[in-house]
């Protein structure tokens, strides 16, 4: 049976988000060696989404925090808001001010 045409490039896709994150490689193996695979789950959103547990992560914001200095972000194609310490510190790519 061929593959339906909106899926033809999925295993391409997620080998591609796999090789552009080695950073995720082990972790994302010892979790499926853990809890097995994730079934009905797309393996490219499961691979881009997948954060580290023993990684420190941005802590992102909503935008209506009091007295932070917050800027607009793209992180991981995705536009985010956190503080500027934090953009600095996670070495994020600048956006724009936000307040």
């Amino acid at each position: 049976m061929k593959p339906l045409p909106k899926f033809e490039n999925r295993k391409r896709a997620a080998e591609d988000e796999w090789n552009r994150h080695p950073e995720k490689q082990i972790p994302i193996i010892r979790w499926l060696d853990q809890h097995g695979a994730y079934p009905g789950r797309n393996p490219y959103f499961f691979i881009q989404d997948f954060q580290p547990r023993d990684q420190p992560q941005p802590t992102w914001l909503r935008g209506d925090e009091k007295d932070l200095d917050i800027v607009q972000v793209l992180h991981e194609g995705r536009y985010r808001l956190c503080t500027r310490e934090t953009m600095t510190m996670f070495n994020l790519q600048y956006v724009m001010d936000w307040n």
